[in-house]
């Protein structure tokens, strides 16, 4: 095995836990715009029901970012294959975005390396 895949698994580790981290603060920041909207805003009718609506989407969004950066980050520490598909999946989603493609292509590239895979796959 070859010392890059071993240097850059530590740093996609710490990148999944913290992209895991901003999605959980997203989560709950719309949370938190969701029980203003409900309790404090006074909207009603067809406003209220797109401001929860919206929040709800976005939610849904955020927590699932959350849990598939955390699933990746924690499978990358164990080194299981599970971990490896997952931190892929969480790879291409910032890709989405013009500034999300400079995080994508590094990953992307160090990923399919055969000496990153290699951490992974035993055969």
């Amino acid at each position: 095995m070859s010392e890059r895949g071993f240097r850059f698994t530590p740093l996609f580790v710490v990148f999944n836990f913290c992209i895991a981290a901003l999605s959980f603060l997203g989560f709950l920041s719309f949370a938190l715009i969701l029980i203003y909207g409900l309790f404090f805003s006074g909207d009603t009718g067809e406003d209220l029901f797109a401001g929860v609506a919206g929040c709800s989407i976005f939610m849904g969004v955020t927590f699932a970012f959350f849990g598939l950066y955390l699933f990746a980050a924690i499978g990358l520490l164990r080194k299981a294959a599970w971990g490896y598909y997952c931190h892929l999946v969480g790879a291409v989603f910032p890709a989405l975005t013009c500034l999300g493609l400079a995080y994508t292509i590094p990953v992307i590239i160090f990923t399919l390396q055969p000496d990153f895979q290699a951490e992974f796959f035993s055969s």
